[in-house]
C-alpha cells in the first residue's frame, strides 16, 4: 500500500495497533491532519507581541513594530536592559536614555559591560 501522507509526511507504525497488521498513521512537521492535508498556523496563539507574525511551514518569524526588539517583539527598546548588555549577573539599571550596569563579580574587574577576570 503506498503512504497516502501528503506534504512530505512519513507513514509509521500506529503504536496503538498490532504491528504488522498494515495500520500506519502519518507523521507530518507542521502539519495537521489524519494525512497531513492542512498546514499548522503557528501565528494563531499570537506569540508576536508587539509586532505582525508570518507563519511559515513548521515555523513563524515576527515583525516588530518600530518600538520593540527581540524573537517575539517583547523587549521595548527604551528597555535597554531587556537587552542584557551587563557582564552575566551584574546588575542593569535602566535610565534615562540608556543603562547603567552595577559592579563586576567579586574576583573581576571592568566597568560592569565587559568584566575580565
Amino acid at each position: 500500500m503506498a503512504c497516502p501522507c501528503q506534504n512530505d509526511g512519513m507513514c509509521v507504525p500506529d503504536p496503538s495497533m498490532t504491528r504488522g497488521q498494515g495500520h500506519y498513521i502519518c507523521e507530518c512537521p507542521g502539519y495537521t491532519g489524519r494525512w497531513c492535508e492542512q498546514e499548522i498556523d503557528e501565528c494563531q496563539s499570537n506569540p508576536c507581541h508587539n509586532g505582525t507574525c508570518v507563519d511559515f511551514v513548521n515555523g513563524f518569524n515576527c515583525t516588530c513594530d518600530s518600538d520593540h526588539v527581540g524573537e517575539f517583539c517583547h523587549i521595548d527598546i527604551d528597555d535597554k536592559c531587556g537587552l542584557q548588555p551587563c557582564f552575566p549577573d551584574v546588575l542593569c539599571i535602566n535610565v534615562a536614555g540608556g543603562f547603567e550596569c552595577g559592579d563586576c563579580p567579586e574576583g573581576f574587574t571592568g566597568n560592569g559591560v565587559n568584566c575580565e577576570g
